[in-house]
């Protein structure tokens, strides 16, 4: 099965670097902006997972398929999904 080559642009939760925050510095970081490119392995109407590396079935068929560093990204963050491939 082919899976896409694609680059996810989503927002995720922030957090400052330190535990204490200056209230006059408070939305000075607001939310990350994040993207994310890899393989387009699974796609849902509430989720869409990425995996970095995928087995290349077509050079060895008799070994079952794995994928790689996954990261599922919950399809109300994302913002844009550019298809690479």
């Amino acid at each position: 099965m082919k899976y896409p080559l694609v680059e996810v642009f989503w927002v995720d939760s922030a957090s400052p670097a330190d535990g204490w925050v200056n209230p006059n510095d408070l939305g000075l970081r607001g939310v990350a902006h994040i993207k994310t490119s890899g393989f387009q392995v699974r796609k849902t109407p509430t989720e869409i997972t990425i995996a970095q590396s995928i087995h290349d079935q077509d050079k060895q068929p008799d070994v079952n398929m794995a994928w790689g560093h996954l990261i599922t990204i919950p399809r109300g963050a994302v913002t844009k999904v550019r298809r690479l491939t």
